[in-house]
């Protein structure tokens, strides 16, 4: 048995007494066999469950409308009243998945309605109503990532499938850029904003998974602009000066907005070297290259790298180094994509791939070097 012979390392190293090796020993055999009843006991719940969905999707055309809803209301009803239940008896892994399950449930109700009903509707409305109605059990009964995870991801999904069917598909193309323009300025900070909004200590995990999104944000939609320097891209959209002073002023309020929000420093530089890069393309539309683009995305990742050395994370800081490298090798792979036909090109191009590995190698090495010493210190 595994723990047995990690025990005994451990007696014979001085670190345990021979009585609390068998205890150990002990509770690590009793934790094993509950673990083995669970789980057998979880596959047989399992099992009913596939044969009865089997049971109903094999027989779903002739079930009448009337059962299929009011069977799927019952089961709603029944798990958002287990969420209470489950609450007050401190039972938090129970009340969590009766959230996640409530949430699952209320997506399949709406499209059993619109099935039964035969509603021809957007997408996007049945992920807004949805979102409506399950927010606020997520919002009160939601502590762990078990439930507030799949939340903030069908909360983003409905946010974008929104604005692409009531706000984009109003507008003509000048209006969409303004617009995407705006919402890649204010979306990282909005959500930075609703986490430091939250009172402090109380909900801890929220207010965690609020901030990482919009840091997420932070950094993926600068990482997309810098893609605005090609030749076919979303500016090409601007079609006069006050479209272009529009899209500017959008990211200015939010660079001001960036000012005045209660930030910490290194999220505040981070915000505000984002934007300097989203408007960039937009100052100088007469310039269209590749060049541009690899220079500014390139840029905009060693400046990250910065501010996660200032905060000590050299796991991003090796992740911005891999960036990094793949970016200029893509680069590469662009401006000399020709000699890959040849012998030569394909031999300078596996060069440069491990020399790029070897740098990314030495990175890391270096890194985890002063994550060691700085744990030492």
């Amino acid at each position: 048995m595994f723990i047995k012979r990690k025990a005994s390392k451990w007696l014979e190293a001085g670190l345990l007494t021979s009585e609390q090796a068998a205890r150990i020993v002990e509770f690590e055999k009793n934790r094993g066999s509950n673990y083995f009843t669970r789980g057998l006991y979880a596959l047989g719940a399992f099992s009913i469950l596939v044969g009865v969905l089997s049971i109903v999707a094999a027989n779903w055309q002739d079930i009448p409308a009337e059962a299929k809803l009011s069977v799927h209301l019952l089961v709603n009803a029944v798990v958002a009243g287990s969420i209470p239940f489950f609450d007050r008896r401190g039972k938090r892994l129970s009340a969590e998945l009766a959230v996640l399950g409530l949430t699952g449930l209320t997506l399949t109700l709406i499209a059993l309605i619109s099935q039964v009903f035969h509603l021809d509707g957007p997408m996007a409305s049945a992920l807004l109503l949805w979102m409506g109605i399950s927010t606020p059990f997520v919002l009160v009964y939601g502590q762990t990532r078990v439930s507030l995870l799949p939340w903030i991801i069908g909360f983003v999904a409905s946010l974008f499938a929104g604005l692409d069917a009531y706000l984009l598909e109003e507008l003509d193309p000048s209006g969409q850029l303004v617009a995407m323009v705006a919402v890649a300025g204010f979306l990282p900070l909005a959500f930075l904003q609703c986490s430091a909004l939250l009172p402090e200590g109380k909900r801890p995990v929220l207010s965690n998974l609020l901030s990482m999104t919009g840091v997420l944000f932070a950094i993926a939609i600068p990482t997309v602009a810098s893609g605005w320097w090609y030749e076919y891209s979303p500016r090409d959209d601007i079609d006069s000066l006050a479209t272009q002073l529009l899209a500017l002023g959008a990211l200015g309020l939010a660079g001001l907005a960036v000012l005045f929000v209660r930030l910490s420093s290194n999220v505040r530089l981070l915000l505000a070297g984002g934007l300097i890069v989203e408007a960039l393309p937009l100052v100088f539309t007469g310039f269209e290259s590749g060049v541009f683009s690899a220079f500014f995305f390139v840029l905009f990742w060693m400046f990250l790298a910065f501010l996660a050395n200032r905060i000590r994370s050299h796991l991003l800081v090796l992740l911005a180094v891999v960036v990094i490298a793949i970016r200029i090798y893509v680069v590469y792979l662009e401006v000399f994509g020709s000699l890959l036909e040849t012998g030569f090109g394909l031999v300078l191009s596996g060069v440069l791939l491990l020399v790029m590995v070897w740098v990314v190698c030495k990175v890391g090495k270096s890194m985890s070097g002063r994550g060691k010493e700085g744990e030492a210190s």
